[in-house]
C-alpha cells in the first residue's frame, strides 16, 4: 500500500481512499436540502394559491365575465391606457374590452405565468400576450391582477 501512495506522490497528485472523498461529499451535501427543502415548501404554497387564482381568473377572461375579472382586480386599476389615472370597478368595467382584447384573451387561454420576484416583498405573476405585459400581485392575503403595460 505504501509504495502505491509514494508512485502516486511521485507522479505529482495524493489519492486519499475513497471513503475520506465519500465522507467529504456527504458533509457538504446535508445542509443544502434541508435549506432547499423549506424554500421549496414556501414556493409550493405560493404557487399552488397562485394556480387556484390563474384557474378562475382565466375561466372568467374565458366567459367574458367582466364583473368576475374586475372582482379579481387590484382596485383602483392603473391604466395607462385612460389617461393615466386610475380606474375604479365601473370606470374598469367600460375599459375591459381594451384591457382584454379578444386577441389577448385568447392568448392568456395558451400562454403560461412567469414568476416574478422583484425583491423580498414583492412577488408576482406575468403573462406576456402580444406588445402587452399582464400583472399580478398577491393583495392583502389573495391574488389579484394588478397592471398591464407596455412590453418593452
Amino acid at each position: 500500500m505504501m509504495k502505491k501512495l509514494k508512485l502516486f506522490a511521485f507522479a505529482g497528485s495524493v489519492r486519499p481512499p475513497v471513503k475520506t472523498l465519500l465522507a467529504m461529499a456527504l458533509i457538504l451535501l446535508i445542509p443544502a436540502p434541508v435549506e432547499l427543502s423549506a424554500q421549496n415548501k414556501q414556493n409550493k404554497t405560493v404557487n399552488a394559491e397562485f394556480s387556484i387564482f390563474w384557474v378562475k381568473f382565466k375561466t372568467a377572461l374565458a366567459k367574458n365575465d367582466k364583473d368576475q375579472v374586475a372582482a379579481m382586480t387590484k382596485l383602483p386599476f392603473s391604466y395607462q391606457g385612460y389617461g393615466g389615472h386610475d380606474l375604479s370597478k365601473t370606470e374598469f368595467i367600460k375599459q375591459y374590452d381594451r384591457i382584454f382584447n379578444r386577441t389577448a384573451r385568447a392568448c392568456f387561454s395558451r400562454e403560461k405565468t412567469v414568476p416574478i420576484a422583484n425583491n423580498d416583498f414583492y412577488h408576482g405573476y406575468s403573462v406576456f400576450c402580444g406588445s402587452s405585459i399582464y400583472s399580478f400581485e398577491e393583495v392583502a392575503g389573495q391574488y389579484r391582477f394588478s397592471n398591464k403595460h407596455p412590453d418593452d
